[in-house]
């Protein structure tokens, strides 16, 4: 999409933000209030000057975007939803935010990435790419966490690249942000109001559409228990992100969301069960210190000792004079069969310590 592309598809009433969403080094743009802006470009955030000349002209614009069809009221003073170019936004209001409104975009990037561009941008290495790549198409059911704009959907949408297009792919977002070219890909988004239409119900309705392949965007809430039930009961190769500030709170996170959010009375070493049965690889990715997203570990799940999960580091990124690499350890995860039996051979000293960069 071309700059002239993206400054037509807004309303001429919110061209004041097209001069700054064009630019191309842009990832997300807050307003806290309409005196102080701020951008984030290559993952650091900078001060700029607010193209809005006062409050007015800020609540005008506030008033259009909340205004358009595909907006979600989470309350009476919380909106979120998509601009017409595709780029994400969150608005608040006084007395939610009590010293102004606010208004933060996620810009839409309209060329996903794949996995071979996160390997070339250093996020991935060859070899982990590799991996991940063979995992897909072997259908492995893979949970995506870090921290917010980690590049946790960057990565599905690259993971959702590979997926053959003999499948059928559903994806539930709250805020559609997945970008796909496959034929037959079903994406429904979640719309809650006094009709239902939460994300834990189209969870449960998208199993009764035949999917081969079962994404969701983000489990925040009650629908986490909907998806590890759903690839305890063979849909599996399924995918989805998760909020988690390292690898090792990945699971505790996970846990927290089925006790408390689901509701689920379900004793916590049965859970655990559930959760190494229905999940195989957890990739989790940060940003680092100069605002580089990268993947920082990622893990194979593997048992239970007592009332523990094991875990298996598989890839883990190791810190250099000037950088850091992504490198495999050597150890081999408790699903390496699968990638016999689906037809996706790797080469045979993958795993070997021996040649563990080859």
């Amino acid at each position: 999409m071309d700059k002239d592309d993206n400054c037509t598809m807004m309303p001429p009433e919110l061209e004041v933000l097209t001069r700054i969403l064009v630019d191309e080094h842009l990832n997300e743009l807050m307003f806290n209030g309409h005196q102080h802006a701020y951008a984030e470009r290559e993952g650091k955030l900078q001060p700029i000057t607010s193209p809005f000349k006062n409050e007015h002209d800020f609540e005008e614009a506030l008033t259009l975007i909340t205004g358009m069809p595909n907006t979600v009221i989470i309350g009476r003073l919380q909106w979120d939803g998509m601009l017409p170019n595709g780029s994400r936004f969150h608005i608040t209001r006084p007395p939610h935010s009590p010293d102004y409104a606010t208004l933060s975009i996620r810009k839409f990037m309209p060329k996903h990435r794949g996995l071979e561009s996160l390997v070339v941008a250093g996020a991935l290495s060859k070899k982990a790419g590799q991996f991940l790549d063979a995992c897909v198409r072997a259908r492995v059911n893979i949970m995506i966490s870090g921290s917010t704009s980690s590049g946790k959907t960057t990565m599905l949408n690259a993971l959702c690249s590979r997926v053959d297009i003999s499948e059928r792919i559903i994806t539930i977002e709250d805020i559609p942000e997945i970008q796909l070219e496959h034929p037959n890909w079903v994406r429904l988004v979640a719309v809650p109001d006094e009709r239902g239409g939460t994300l834990r119900e189209c969870v449960v309705g998208s199993l009764r559409m035949r999917p081969d392949r079962l994404v969701v965007g983000e489990c925040r809430s009650a629908e986490a228990l909907e998806m590890l039930q759903a690839m305890n009961t063979g849909h599996d190769g399924g995918m989805t992100t998760l909020h988690a500030n390292s690898s090792k709170d990945t699971l505790t996170r996970l846990e927290s969301l089925i006790l408390f959010h689901a509701g689920a009375e379900i004793p916590l070493r049965s859970l655990r069960r559930q959760i190494v049965d229905a999940l195989d690889l957890i990739i989790h990715l940060k940003k680092d210190r100069n605002g580089k997203r990268q993947v920082e570990e990622i893990l194979g799940l593997e048992s239970m000792e007592g009332d523990i999960i094991t875990r298996t580091s598989l890839f883990k990124r190791e810190a250099t004079k000037n950088d850091s690499k992504l490198l495999s350890t050597g150890m081999v995860p408790k699903f390496v069969e699968r990638f016999k039996e689906r037809g996706v051979p790797l080469p045979q000293y993958f795993f070997d310590p021996m040649a563990l960069e080859e």
